[in-house]
């Protein structure tokens, strides 16, 4: 275990010296942004002598394009190596001046040379631009010798620390296994003295007494509050419980002779009760078989009652259709009258006519001659009319008296129609009713019968 322990102790010491060697690591990679950004400043500014140097629109556009992509890939460069830099933060504020001074330099430079002044911006490149070149050259030549010492001091620290951890560990693990055999001697004796006796002395003793041994063991007697004397003790008290278990067994056998007794003479009255609940189960068969009958004759009794309900229902409809068809035949009949009576006007203001027609042709003496037959012909003729539309009303009014008592009559049968599916109904009800608890009393002498 302390072995164990010593290795995973050496584990995270090499892991522990290898993340020095990343912090170390980290600190040269900033130490080389430094230096790629220090590039970037001498290409920026040779890219700007060529601004200044540029005598033509064509020329002095691309070189200001490359200007900018540069100036930018320098702020991008600086932006990642302030976001991982964890040096003092005047290094960093240092190059910012530069920077600003330098920006300003190549604003300037810029628009002289798109106004024509070549040779002032050129001059200005050589003089202002060049000493903030180096202004930012020095402030970020500071950054890259900062970072590789502190690089080399990182390595070289946990190099020693790595070193003087391992020494230690391993005379720790050294200590730590001598006393671990110590107090693996001491444990031994401690575990003896409480077992009591020698382990196999001990296993031999409890290998007896799981295997139903319970006779005393010449041991000798071992000393007090230890494993052997407690199972000296234990066998001891297994021993008199056996015995005690012995005595109450000699008694569950003369209490089983007794209760075997008891149960023959129950056996005896159970058969004679199962041969009553025989002769119970025989009546309560021919019950059910009665009590089957009468519901099969009852449920043919239901299903007739329910043929004879279904046919008055049946005569029920074909009443109320024939009274239907009387009240269209009296409304029919209404409207004839009203037809005749349009007829007998008719025929009188058509006897109207003949007179009239009758009176000037008197008046015309002999021209009018023709003209009178012709008038009596259709005086005739109205006549007739008039006759034979009183001969229709008489007809008609018979007709309506015999309707209307056919019309009360048919209401008087299909009331009664009525009463009658009313009483087949309650009856068929009652029936169903009969029929069901026939049913339930076949289901309950079943149910009976069966427990």
């Amino acid at each position: 275990m302390v072995v164990a322990m010593a290795g995973l102790a050496l584990h995270d010491l090499t892991i522990t010296h290898q993340a020095s060697e990343a912090l170390a690591r980290h600190a040269l990679g900033l130490a080389a942004q430094a230096q790629a950004a220090e590039a970037d400043v001498a290409r920026l500014h040779r890219t700007m002598k060529d601004v200044a140097l540029a005598s033509t629109p064509q020329e002095l556009r691309p070189a200001t394009a490359q200007a900018q992509d540069e100036a930018a890939r320098i702020d991008q460069r600086l932006q990642s190596l302030r976001s991982g830099f964890a040096g003092p933060a005047a290094l960093l504020d240092a190059v910012q001046p530069g920077l600003l001074r330098w920006s300003a330099v190549r604003t300037r430079v810029i628009e002289l040379t798109q106004g024509g002044q070549t040779l002032a911006a050129a001059t200005l490149t050589r003089t202002e631009g060049a000493g903030a070149v180096a202004a930012v050259v020095h402030s970020v030549d500071a950054l890259n010798q900062w970072g590789a010492a502190q690089s080399r001091k990182l390595l070289a620290n946990a190099e020693e620390d790595d070193q003087r951890s391992r020494a230690t560990l391993a005379a720790m693990s050294a200590v730590s296994a001598l006393a671990g055999a110590l107090l693996g001697v001491l444990l031994m004796r401690h575990v003896q003295r409480t077992l009591g006796a020698d382990p196999a002395v001990v296993r031999h003793v409890v290998q007896a007494l799981a295997s139903g041994d319970l006779r005393p063991t010449p041991t000798g007697l071992p000393p007090p509050r230890s494993l052997l004397a407690a199972v000296v003790q234990t066998r001891a008290q297994l021993a008199a419980v056996v015995q005690a278990v012995r005595h109450k067994a000699d008694d569950v056998t003369t209490a089983s002779h007794a209760i075997a007794r008891a149960s023959a003479n129950q056996q005896e009255q159970a058969m004679a009760q199962s041969l009553t609940l025989q002769a119970v189960r025989e009546g309560l068969g021919q019950l059910a078989q009665r009590i089957e009958h009468n519901a099969h004759h009852a449920a043919q009794a239901n299903d007739q009652a329910q043929q004879a309900r279904q046919t008055a229902l049946a005569g029920g409809e074909m009443v109320a259709h024939v009274t239907a068809t009387m009240g269209d035949i009296r409304r029919g009949a209404a409207r004839i009258q009203d037809i005749v009576g349009v007829i007998d006007g008719l025929a009188i203001q058509t006897k109207l006519l003949a007179m009239n027609a009758a009176v000037e042709s008197a008046r015309a003496a002999g021209a009018g001659h023709g003209f009178a037959a012709v008038a009596k012909e259709v005086q005739a003729l109205a006549q007739q009319s008039a006759q034979a539309a009183q001969a229709i009303r008489h007809l008609l009014d018979t007709s309506a008296v015999q309707v209307q008592a056919g019309t009360e009559l048919i209401d008087r049968s299909s009331q009664g129609m009525q009463q009658i599916v009313a009483t087949i109904g309650t009856v068929t009800d009652a029936m169903a009713q009969i029929s069901e608890a026939g049913q339930q009393q076949q289901r309950a002498v079943r149910q009976l019968s069966q427990s």
